[in-house]
């Protein structure tokens, strides 16, 4: 499905992919393959809802670009990211560009890997993230949350035993909060 609904970027939009809340899109595997949903809905802009999609295993570039400028999309409560163990650039700017994202899927892989999460926030509008990680290899994190708001209402919920997060240094914003993640 690599690029199946894309356009990639600049004036190259498509405005035809709608998803009826009542009959939702579908993604049923969770055993994703090397690039297999990178770049599927790149530019998107007509796309509100993000499909029902679960991510359990992941390989290089799987989710690469998945979202990146659907412009237009708000919910992406039906995106799971359970996978605990990570594959290079496997979500890299997933929702990249998506200015109306708001909130994210949980991250609960512990280790994360090179280039794992690369700009998968940036420029959006989030509130708050849950990433549980505690053992970081090279720009796992590297602008992953570049131009997101700045806000002191803002929450970055860690795993309780990481102390290595900081603010402005691991690219959580400054004013954000880190507060330690409980599943209560």
């Amino acid at each position: 499905f690599q690029g199946a609904f894309s356009r990639g970027s600049g004036s190259n939009t498509v405005t035809y992919i709608d998803i009826d809340p009542e009959f939702p899109l579908i993604l049923p595997a969770t055993t994703l393959a090397s690039k297999c949903y990178m770049q599927m809905f790149r530019n998107c802009t007509s796309l509100t809802r993000a499909p029902v999609f679960r991510a359990e295993e992941v390989a290089y570039r799987c989710c690469y670009n998945m979202f990146r400028q659907c412009s237009n999309l708000v919910d992406v409560s039906t995106i799971e990211l359970p996978a605990m163990t990570l594959a290079i650039d496997c979500y890299r700017e997933l929702l990249r560009q998506c200015s109306k994202v708001t909130s994210s899927p949980d991250l609960p892989a512990k280790t994360l890997v090179k280039e794992c999460y690369r700009q998968m926030f940036s420029d959006t509008k989030l509130k708050s993230l849950v990433c549980l990680a505690t053992t970081f290899a090279t720009d796992c994190t590297k602008d992953w949350m570049t131009n997101v708001p700045t806000s002191n209402t803002s929450t970055f919920y860690k795993d309780p035993t990481m102390n290595g997060w900081a603010r402005g240094t691991s690219g959580i914003p400054n004013s954000w909060q880190i507060i330690d993640y409980s599943s209560e």
